[in-house]
């Protein structure tokens, strides 16, 4: 709960050094997608695009039951500042259709890194905020 408050509140590099453990700790743990998730946002907040890549797909490998639509647009928003505008339009596009009501969602994400997120989705092609 500490690495997520710290990762949330733009203390990302610290977030990530807590929860990071916890998963080798604990590799099976039922929550590891939501350690992952956390990960992929801290790196994010960080400016680290090739390891929110990274993240963003073991996070979807890890859980077969759960969509992780945050995950998801992070993972866009990096492909945007990678430079990857195709790829980042196609996902956007994909998350649009699995998740309609991500505009809103991503609204109530607080995090430090919102208005970057933000502007990445909508470079991508995400339409509304």
């Amino acid at each position: 709960a500490l690495g997520r408050a710290f990762v949330y509140s733009g203390r990302a590099a610290e977030g990530v050094e807590r929860v990071l453990p916890s998963m080798r700790l604990s590799p099976r743990d039922i929550q590891l997608p939501q350690f992952m998730e956390v990960v992929t946002t801290g790196y994010y907040t960080l400016k680290n695009y090739e390891a929110v890549l990274e993240w963003s797909t073991k996070v979807h490998n890890a859980s077969a039951t759960a969509t992780y639509h945050r995950v998801a647009a992070i993972r866009v928003a990096a492909l945007v500042a990678l430079g990857q505008e195709e790829d980042a339009r196609s996902e956007c596009a994909a998350l649009k259709a699995n998740y309609p009501y991500i505009i809103p969602a991503i609204q109530d994400f607080k995090i430090a890194c919102q208005p970057d997120l933000i502007s990445g989705l909508q470079k991508a092609g995400l339409e509304g905020f």
